[in-house]
């Protein structure tokens, strides 16, 4: 505004009325061009308005059909999954009644297999003291063997004693040998 004013200064001199007049002119004509924008302006946003009211109407009345729509399928999709629902409830309530099928067979089976067990336990039981009897016979046994064969050896030892010397030698290694093979297969 003030280069504006040395400007006309300059132009007309150093007239200060001239100078105001002449801006009183600029200002005016600044001002007509100013209102003439607002009116523009004002006409356009005006315009502008009517166009945004006239889409939100339109929107609104496409959200509301959208919502329509929406409101049907969601309809639709609750009474198919009520249907879908009803009808899983009947298969888990079916298979709820063969997995109790199934446990009250794997009970008796469990049962019978208890009953297995208690029988084989005391079949095993049977078993091993009748095998405990026998061992300790055997034992007797071979205790009682045991002392009649070193009874025989001793006879025979003495009978051997009286026979050349090389007689009793190879006995000995006979009873040694007859020992060994006792020991081996646990007479002794």
């Amino acid at each position: 505004m003030k280069e504006l004013i040395d400007a006309l200064r300059e132009e007309m001199g150093k007239d200060r009325e001239a100078i105001l007049r002449e801006l009183q002119v600029r200002f005016e004509a600044v001002q007509g061009e100013i209102a003439s924008l607002r009116r523009e302006m004002n006409e356009r946003f005006e315009a502008v308005h009517d166009e945004i009211a006239s889409l939100r109407r339109e929107m609104d009345e496409r959200f509301k059909a959208m919502d329509q729509r929406f409101e049907a399928i969601l309809e639709e999709m609750r009474s198919r999954f009520s249907a879908m629902d009803r009808r899983f409830e009947a298969i888990l309530r079916e298979m709820d009644e063969r997995f109790k099928a199934v446990d009250q067979r794997f009970e008796a089976m469990d049962q019978r297999f208890e009953a297995i067990l208690r029988e084989m336990d005391e079949r095993f039981r049977a078993m091993d003291q009748r095998f405990e009897t026998i061992l300790r016979e055997m034992d007797v046994r071979f205790q009682a063997m045991r002392e009649e064969m070193a009874a025989r050896f001793e006879s025979l030892e003495r009978r051997f004693n009286m026979l050349p010397w090389w007689i009793p030698l190879w006995f000995t290694v006979l009873n040694g040998l007859v020992i060994g093979l006792l020991k081996i297969f646990g007479a002794f």
